[in-house]
């Protein structure tokens, strides 16, 4: 049978028969006595209602107006102790998140070779794979109406660098979900560079077509 009551308001570990927490000073109620219990007193038993644990515990430690309550051990701690007495756990430590699953590298690969940039956003990089996806497209798209209109030489470069953009953000992805950042080759310094040779490329190719007239 328990040998404490919970305050209802700040979680705190009260004896049971006490009239008001000891914590906030919260009224309890009125509480029955434990029955007597006949036979020999064990005095190795410890009879601080706060040491003597009832399963479950909370999840995450239960915080009141003075105290808060350890989710591993389950030791009632005052709030200016940011660190449980029994077991060490801190406040701090049981409200961090579990990490994230592991995503599937295969898969981030596959979904960035059927659109560039997919495979980013499935391996948690939404903004590289935004630029990946803009890159890619701006590259093929430009490359295909320079060689439409006969400036093969800028539209192939064009289209390839935007392919090249395509095949390299599959393959970043992969990285991304295996947890490999140093390996990773489009970085935004380099996706930069890109969009600047890009450029470069598309006004030499203008120059060159107002010559040719």
């Amino acid at each position: 049978m328990s040998t404490h009551v919970i305050c209802p308001d700040c979680g705190a570990r009260n004896a049971l028969g006490a009239l008001w927490c000891g914590q906030c000073y919260h009224p309890l109620g009125e509480t029955t006595e434990p029955p007597a219990v006949a036979g020999p007193v064990d005095t190795g038993t410890v009879n601080d209602p706060q040491m003597q644990l009832d399963l479950p515990l909370p999840d995450k430690p239960r915080v009141g107006r003075g105290s808060w309550t350890c989710g591993v051990c389950g030791r009632v701690n005052p709030l200016a102790e940011s660190t449980c007495s029994t077991c060490g756990s801190t406040i701090f430590d049981a409200f961090k998140e579990a990490p994230p699953e592991p995503r599937d590298p295969g898969k981030a690969l596959i979904r960035g070779l059927v659109a560039p940039g997919l495979g980013h956003v499935f391996a948690r990089q939404p903004l590289l794979g935004m630029s990946v996806g803009a890159l890619t497209l701006i590259g093929i798209a430009l490359g295909i109406v320079l060689m439409v209109h006969r400036v093969m030489l800028a539209g192939l470069a064009l289209a390839l660098m935007g392919g090249g953009v395509w095949v390299a953000g599959a393959l970043d992805a992969y990285r991304w979900a295996r947890n490999e950042p140093d390996e990773v080759l489009l970085r935004p310094r380099v996706l930069t560079v890109i969009m600047a040779v890009m450029f470069i490329v598309l006004v030499a190719a203008a120059v060159s077509a107002r010559r040719g007239q």
